[in-house]
């Protein structure tokens, strides 16, 4: 993928519809926007060079959305394929759903906002597209409004089985504060399904993860220790979580026995830890672990360490996992 502050390449042309596939097809169009970002024809032009196959439509449509999603380090090219998606099938649930979150993504929240209660008023009997648009406010730390809306549906609907709209509304309310409300409805809700994980992530937010715990050992299923570990870590018991995952050796369990080792002061065990993971988070668990010694300790130099072990700027700025 070009670097779009690097020099623009050579034109590329589209080629006459039809291709080989309709994901050929779209690929070739995400080659011509990123060849000629700069003099790229609008969404509603794609969209028209879409529709010489007008049958195809939806599936180009749904290979747009495809094609989007990839381009997680590029939000900018992934939100320009959204749009022409949505110009092309204005009615899919798919590519409005993407394309508010993308709108999102490049913090064109207002659009994004606006697209998201669109969707409602044209399916105000529909949870899934309440709960999304509550949750977009959320992420916008918009907690009243977001509670708002929950909170209307289910009046409106209290026969509403949806599972997902409750959760929700506790979360909120935690949020807000307004924790003995929260609590009164989270233990209403019912041991079973998905209310379960809710439950322990509510237990949790709500500053009581020692009760999530015992709520996970008996009512949780299949493999939950590096949960149950983390939730320790929170409950600042670093001895139990090591004995959760002390036969684990994936890195997510050493990245457990790494918090774990800080909490307890154990900084060079800590740092071993480190050098025995070869991923992308390596570097973020170096730093992070010299941080917190040089805090815990008052040293300056692990602050020095810490700042040689960063990568070069431009590579840290599109880390998934920076450690800041």
């Amino acid at each position: 993928m070009p670097d779009p502050r690097e020099p623009r390449r050579a034109h590329l042309t589209l080629p006459e519809l039809p291709t080989a596939s309709t994901r050929v097809a779209t690929q070739r169009f995400a080659d011509y926007y990123l060849a000629n970002r700069a003099e790229v024809m609008s969404p509603e032009e794609g969209a028209s060079w879409f529709r010489q196959n007008a049958y195809l439509a939806g599936q180009y449509s749904h290979d747009l959305c495809s094609a989007a999603k990839g381009f997680n380090s590029d939000p900018v090219a992934a939100l320009y394929l959204a749009r022409v998606a949505y110009a092309l099938t204005p009615q899919s649930q798919e590519a409005s759903m993407l394309l508010a979150k993308l709108l999102l993504v490049n913090r064109r929240t207002d659009e994004a906002l606006a697209l998201y209660q669109e969707m409602y008023e044209q399916e105000p009997e529909n949870p899934y597209v309440c709960s999304t648009v509550a949750g977009a406010l959320a992420r916008l730390n918009r907690h009243e409004e977001a509670l708002r809306e929950v909170e209307a549906f289910l009046e409106k609907h209290p026969d509403s089985t949806d599972e997902v709209l409750p959760s929700q509304r506790i979360m909120y309310l935690t949020k807000l504060g307004r924790t003995a409300e929260a609590r009164d409805l989270l233990d209403k809700l019912p041991a079973q399904g998905s209310f379960i994980g809710f439950k322990v992530k509510a237990l949790e937010e709500l500053g009581s993860p020692r009760e999530a715990v015992a709520f996970l050992d008996a009512h949780g299923s299949g493999d939950y220790r590096l949960w149950k570990a983390s939730l320790l870590l929170k409950a600042g018991d670093p001895d139990s979580a090591l004995e959760v995952v002390k036969d684990m050796n994936d890195s997510s369990a050493k990245g457990v026995v790494n918090r774990a080792l800080i909490q307890m002061g154990r900084f060079e065990e800590a740092m071993e830890v480190v050098d025995q993971r070869n991923d992308e988070r390596t570097t973020a668990f170096r730093v992070r672990t010299l941080l917190r010694w040089g805090a815990r300790t008052n040293d300056p130099s692990k602050f020095t360490e810490a700042l040689q072990a960063l990568p070069p700027l431009p590579r840290l700025l599109g880390m998934r996992n920076a450690p800041f």
